[in-house]
């Protein structure tokens, strides 16, 4: 089996993660319509309220991978602007401009996404919607979207 050469490779990656992610909003969305709105009692909610339930997932994964957290994190409430800035400095590191254009024309070309498709935008702005939690590597920092209602955060 001939496989494309490493940047195409890559680049197909992309689209298909973009793809599942797509799709991934859809469904969010679909589930969101079902869901009850949040009450007024719902805005009496603290910081410390989303730190405790980042704490209660962080536990569970720890259960669920089998891998012990070797030191607290440290957790911080961040906005959705906050969130997106991180996103495009993720990107901006990871590719150059160039780089990720040429990555979305191969993909105009194989015909993956439409003729024009800004999937810079499209990404910056799934990525950043369907966030609920991250955690960056390098500042060894989980980050927890303040916008998202608490029960949303625990699963």
């Amino acid at each position: 089996m001939v496989l494309p050469p490493n940047g195409m490779r890559r680049t197909l990656t992309a689209v298909v993660l973009s793809l599942l992610l797509l799709l991934a909003g859809s469904v969010s969305r679909c589930q969101e319509a079902s869901v009850a709105k949040p009450s007024a009692d719902s805005k009496a909610v603290t910081d410390a309220d989303f730190i405790a339930a980042a704490d209660e997932v962080l536990n569970q994964m720890s259960q669920i991978t089998g891998l012990k957290l070797r030191t607290p994190l440290k957790k911080s409430l961040r906005s959705r602007e906050q969130i997106r800035d991180y996103v495009i400095k993720q990107m901006n590191e990871e590719k150059n401009p160039a780089e990720r254009y040429a990555g979305a024309r191969s993909a105009e070309a194989f015909g993956l996404i439409p003729k024009g498709f800004d999937l810079d935008a499209f990404m910056i702005d799934v990525l950043t919607e369907q966030v609920e939690g991250l955690y960056d590597p390098k500042t060894h920092e989980f980050y927890i979207a303040d916008w998202s209602p608490l029960a949303d955060q625990r699963w």
